[in-house]
């Protein structure tokens, strides 16, 4: 089981996985509640690496290792969760969706993307594309929304990266030398963003405004050699 995605209300629970399925999950019973399928073929082909959920729950959004074996390219899909029917993709993506999320007003799509072809946005309920940006040197990790719109990203290249909510980026920042950020989290009002390691037993809080490092929590003691997730 690669991600997990709630909706706003905490009702339900999405998970993707190596077994090429999205399930989705009552919360708090645990309850299955149904399986949405993406097109599979052999080996890794319909492995998913990402999902996410709009804020209401109703449209669940699934990518990974997906579409190569038929289109050279990938794609991520977009199920309605009552019907667990798919309703349409988003094709022609360069490299496997890593992360996805939604816009806190359900409006807009993210995904960070593998190799170096970085982020891409989307309007969530046309699939038009609004922006991207490619200008990475590693792998996009993760990408995270803030409440008025402006999202953030992490990257194997070492930087974390700020956008507005129209995919303008703001700044760009390496909090931490030779160190990979990965995990990545926004403060509700929307001022920090706490940022976690892929290689390294430490974590940092940067503002979101500028992305300077406002401070950084004491780890002494913690038995990990990296602290990839953050919240």
């Amino acid at each position: 089981m690669n991600r997990l995605a709630v909706d706003s209300a905490g009702s339900m629970l999405a998970s993707a996985s190596d077994d090429k399925t999205v399930r989705l999950w009552s919360l708090p019973s645990g309850e299955l509640r149904g399986v949405l399928r993406v097109p599979i073929g052999e080996a890794q082909e319909g492995e998913l690496d990402a999902v996410a959920l709009s804020p209401d729950g109703r449209v669940a959004f699934a990518g990974g290792i997906s579409g190569f074996a038929w289109d050279k390219t990938y794609a991520i899909y977009r199920f309605d969760t009552a019907t667990q029917r798919m309703t349409g993709r988003l094709p022609n993506l360069p490299a496997q969706v890593n992360h996805l999320a939604v816009s806190a007003d359900g409006t807009s799509l993210a995904a960070a993307l593998g190799g170096q072809t970085g982020v891409r946005l989307w309007d969530a309920a046309t699939g038009r594309a609004i922006a991207e940006d490619r200008a990475y040197r590693g792998p996009a990790r993760m990408v995270v929304f803030a409440a008025d719109g402006r999202f953030f990203t992490t990257a194997a290249d070492g930087l974390v990266r700020a956008y507005a909510a129209d995919g303008r980026k703001l700044a760009e920042a390496a909090p931490r030398e030779r160190a990979r950020p990965y995990g990545i989290a926004v403060s509700p009002d929307g001022t920090l963003v706490a940022v976690g390691y892929e290689n390294v037993a430490a974590v940092d809080v940067l503002a979101a405004n500028g992305l300077r490092r406002v401070f950084s929590p004491d780890v002494t003691g913690v038995p990990a050699a990296w602290l990839p997730a953050v919240a």
